[in-house]
């Protein structure tokens, strides 16, 4: 039986490092794909060091020739995108841009892209955000995932891709190899406060 190939970009991060855990290396060929060395080495999965907006993505799609994506990779600090929105802009828009354009032609069958829902919606005290909401960023870091998000709608819509795109909007994530010292996670902030 052949196994499915899945690229997973940013799979050395907090989110990556638990959603490839899960994955059966039986099922899939797992392709982990950042610029930092993984936080948790796992048999049979193959790391790549590589920034999404290298040159050298094409190549490396055209070589392992994944059916599916899982994209992941991006500056997430809300406090550095609005330090330097122009990194922010680069990494999280044109590298994602990047990694997509590259895929147009190759025989892509899903690509999933992790947005943000804390930072895609705004605030507003007492209100429970769900996806029909109208959203309003207030950092860099929510522009730059909405704007990828809104290519992603226009490629859909326009039929530029064969792939089925998913847009997902998770919200407080929270789980081991989380940095309970940084700006996000407020569940893992918490929890470390407590203990």
């Amino acid at each position: 039986m052949n196994k499915e190939k899945i690229l997973i970009t940013g799979g050395s991060g907090f989110v990556g490092t638990n959603f490839i855990s899960k994955l059966s290396t039986d099922k899939y060929e797992i392709f982990s794909l950042d610029i930092n060395d993984p936080k948790k080495n796992i048999e049979k999965i193959n790391y790549i060091n590589m920034d999404i907006r290298s040159k050298g993505i094409q190549g490396l799609l055209k070589k392992i020739n994944p059916e599916i994506i899982v994209h992941l990779a991006a500056q997430a600090s809300v406090a550095i995108s609005s330090r330097d929105p122009q990194l922010d802009n680069d990494i999280n828009l044109n590298g994602s841009l990047n990694l997509f354009l590259n895929t147009i032609n190759s025989s892509l069958n899903k690509f999933i892209f992790f947005s943000t829902g804390g930072a895609i919606y705004g605030e507003e005290i007492g209100k429970k955000f769900n996806e029909n909401d109208l959203p309003r960023p207030l950092s860099p870091y929510g522009i730059s995932k909405l704007n990828f998000e809104n290519y992603l709608n226009y490629f859909s819509s326009k039929k530029i891709s064969k792939s089925e795109l998913t847009i997902l909007r998770p919200g407080n994530i929270y789980g081991p190899w989380q940095n309970p010292d940084g700006e996000a996670g407020v569940i893992s902030i918490f929890a470390k406060k407590m203990l």
